[in-house]
């Protein structure tokens, strides 16, 4: 290869290859399309970088939209001593420091003619491609199979939402493609934004499409606002947003897709998210909670209002869906001023060169328009910061929007300049941290994932191993927010090593106080001690976090019948839902229905008391007759 052309293979290939790490990684680690991604970021940084020392570069201005991302992500040491789990920092601090490497590394190759954006255009067009025709196989056995839903539709993403929202930030770019001048790469580009156009609208992830109509409508209003206008720019923007609509329409009126669509619900739970986002920042606005650690605190501020399997410890929310209140929430005030500030900027580049008399820099800086609208829009109930696809793409439009606002002289006044040899070295030591904490989160990552088998096979053994081999300074907790150490402390409470079990899972509680799913365990284990005081108060201290955590409820009633506390263990019993079908339950009732039978002079709970006498021959019946006065009069209370 020719040396101009070195950055160019490397950015096409990067591009190409981003899709398949999916396929390479999804039976390896839990997150396939996180973290694999951002090892091959890394990769591709890192080989650069080094490349880069051996050409003859010009030295960086710092200008304030750098100067405003950089400062972003220096900014999350502030809030270290706040980080409860040091190792989700340390996950945050890496994803967003190699980013800004790529970031700097892509703006000097461009500003330096050593990287083609034309050579991005292809890198993209390839990864839209292959991103798109990966989900027709399966869009095919949903049209063919009523089994199937429209979450069966994943391609090489691990989820519907995450596929779509990767698509909306290629359009630009494949925008940019039906433009070249080579007619094989037009056509590539062409078929592929119809393609992806179609897939988003059938795909129903409504936050891509709020984002992608967003994108079009900013675009087509500042470019007719603009001094220089195009109908041929924007004929064509029409007609791609007509189909669009079109297709939506198709949407709506197929099957009983509208009340899906309009379903409240996602936004309801979402709105609960953001309340707790800032209850977080009202107690830490000028540092956050700690860079990863929103999931950590999220229990703290109590989970009823919930989803009822949150509430009953089945499954622990890790975002808050909204990327400036994650920020907000995690990273202060300073932070989330830094990163609007940001996004601001490139934006007002792109409105500068709307006005210039060259058109293909008019249809730059409408796809750049449209990109970092888009990627706001979808950011406002969806967290596209953390998928390293979309902040990638976001990143590549970014650099273009720098190089030619320099170009241009849009942003003049410089903060600082950084020479050759500093700035390449600062992206290369940002990459090696970027690639040291993504090994060690892959690596955590794949024995979290056989640690998470080996509980659901009940193998006490494997829970043992793969939990303590799943620990290192990068990870601790795994993607479905369970502290590592739990599966170990359960592993040993399934061996009867209670006194290793009660360690293990008190050193969970060291990186998630709030996981009630730990503190219910650790009570269970001072329960099997006769520790029953103990037992009863950690269950309380749970059931503070989730009032409708029926576990406990029933291990307090299961004490309270062992210490002969029958009607505080009928109170306990009160509380579950009549809607739960944990097995233990209605043994667990029906043992409290028939003391409760057995006692004399009851004052209190004369209804149940009337239940229990009446049916004490038939404890079926009894369990059955309570339940429904349960679910008539009670609500579960």
């Amino acid at each position: 290869a020719k040396p101009t052309q070195v950055f160019n293979y490397i950015y096409i290939i990067t591009w190409a290859i981003m899709p398949i790490m999916y396929f390479i990684f999804k039976d390896k680690v839990q997150d396939a399309g996180l973290f694999p991604r951002h090892m091959l970021v890394g990769v591709s940084v890192l080989v650069s970088a080094a490349v880069l020392f051996a050409k003859n570069t010009k030295a960086l201005p710092f200008r304030l939209t750098l100067g405003a991302i950089t400062f972003f992500v220096l900014w999350h040491f502030a809030g270290y001593s706040n980080a409860i789990a040091k190792t989700e920092f340390w996950a945050t601090f890496g994803r967003n420091g190699l980013m800004l490497s790529y970031l700097l590394l892509t703006f000097q190759l461009l500003r330096n003619q050593l990287l083609s954006f034309k050579a991005l255009i292809k890198g993209v067009t390839l990864f839209a491609a292959i991103s798109s025709l990966s989900l027709i196989p399966e869009f095919l056995k949903v049209l063919s199979d009523s089994s199937r839903t429209i979450y069966d539709i994943r391609g090489l993403y691990n989820h519907k939402n995450f596929a779509a929202s990767a698509l909306l930030l290629a359009i630009p770019f494949l925008y940019l493609g039906t433009r070249e001048e080579n007619k094989t790469w037009k056509l590539i580009a062409i078929a592929t934004l119809a393609l992806s156009i179609l897939e988003i609208a059938f795909l129903r992830t409504r936050g891509v499409w709020i984002g992608f109509l967003g994108g079009v409508g900013a675009t087509v209003l500042l470019q007719v606002l603009s001094k220089q206008k195009s109908n041929g720019q924007l004929k064509w923007v029409g007609i791609g947003s007509g189909v669009f609509a079109v297709l939506l329409i198709l949407v709506f009126v197929s099957g009983n897709n509208v009340e899906k669509i309009l379903n409240r619900d996602n936004v309801d739970v979402r709105l609960f998210y953001w309340d707790r986002c800032v209850k977080m920042a009202q107690e830490h606005p000028f540092t956050g909670v700690g860079a990863g650690n929103w999931k950590i605190n999220f229990p703290k501020y109590g989970l009823d209002g919930t989803n009822q399997s949150v509430m009953e410890g089945e499954t622990n929310i890790g975002r808050p869906h909204n990327d400036m209140l994650w920020i907000l929430s995690e990273m202060g005030i300073p932070a989330w001023i830094a990163i609007a500030v940001f996004q601001l900027f490139l934006l007002f580049i792109a409105v500068k060169l709307l006005n210039h008399t060259d058109g293909e820099k008019r249809n730059y800086a409408m796809a750049s328009i449209f990109a970092f609208v888009a990627f706001a829009a979808y950011g406002l109930g969806e967290f596209p910061m953390e998928r390293t696809a979309t902040v990638g793409l976001l990143v590549l439009m970014a650099a273009e929007s720098l190089r030619l606002g320099e170009e241009e002289g849009i942003l003049k006044r410089p903060l600082f300049t950084l020479s050759p040899t500093a700035l390449n070295s600062t992206i290369l030591l940002l990459a090696i941290i970027g690639l040291w904490i993504g090994n060690g989160r892959i690596k955590g990552e794949t024995n979290a994932r056989l640690a998470v088998d080996a509980y659901q096979t009940q193998d006490a053994r494997g829970m043992i191993k793969y939990g303590q081999e799943a620990q290192n300074r990068f990870f601790a907790i795994d993607i479905y927010n369970s502290p590592m150490p739990y599966f170990v402390g359960l592993g040993y409470s399934a061996s009867q090593n209670l006194q290793q079990a009660e360690k293990e899972l008190k050193d969970a509680l060291l990186i998630s106080p709030y996981h009630i799913n730990t503190i219910r365990q650790l009570a269970d284990i001072y329960k099997f001690q006769k520790k029953y005081d103990q037992a009863i108060a950690l269950y309380d201290q749970s059931l503070e976090i989730s009032p409708r955590f029926y576990y406990a409820n029933l291990s307090k009633a299961e004490i309270y019948l062992l210490t002969n506390q029958n009607i505080k263990a009928l109170q306990a019993l009160n509380q579950v839902s009549h809607k739960v079908t944990y097995p233990k339950y209605k043994a667990i009732g029906i043992e409290v229905l028939r003391r409760l039978g057995e006692m004399k002079n009851i004052k209190s709970h004369q209804a149940i008391v009337e239940i229990a006498n009446k049916y004490k021959g038939n404890p079926d019946e009894m369990w059955t007759q309570y339940l429904m006065w349960k679910a008539n009069y009670s609500s579960g209370k």
